[in-house]
């Protein structure tokens, strides 16, 4: 018998009633469901609504990048975002990708098949 290790833990979710409700979280807040959809799931992603709901799952949840990036590199994740956004290479990707679209566009006009 094989059971999905992700799939196990939202059926059992479900059957006791303490499964996130990721409808009503995307009306009423969608930062937490934006986490709750595209990011690992941990413990505190069961513990948001229903039997045993915990005050602190929200801002666990939201600040789950910061417990991860802290203890491996001591900033913060939002500093390490910002780190990468100022650096070169963003510049320097953006320049390559304006170079393949002006190279494209010379092509497609000139009729060219590659």
């Amino acid at each position: 018998m094989a059971i999905l290790c992700s799939d196990y833990p939202d059926r059992i979710a479900k059957k006791a009633g303490f499964y996130p409700d990721l409808w009503t979280t995307f009306f009423t807040d969608r930062a937490l469901w934006h986490e709750l959809m595209f990011s690992p799931a941990i413990p505190a992603h069961w513990r948001v609504n229903g039997p045993g709901a915990w005050s602190g799952a929200r801002q666990a949840i939201l600040e789950m990048e910061d417990r991860v990036a802290f203890p491996t590199t001591g900033k913060a994740a939002k500093d390490l975002v910002k780190q990468q956004q100022g650096s070169g290479s963003s510049t320097l990707r953006k320049i390559v990708l304006l170079a393949v679209c002006v190279v494209g566009l010379y092509y497609a006009r000139q009729k060219i098949v590659l």
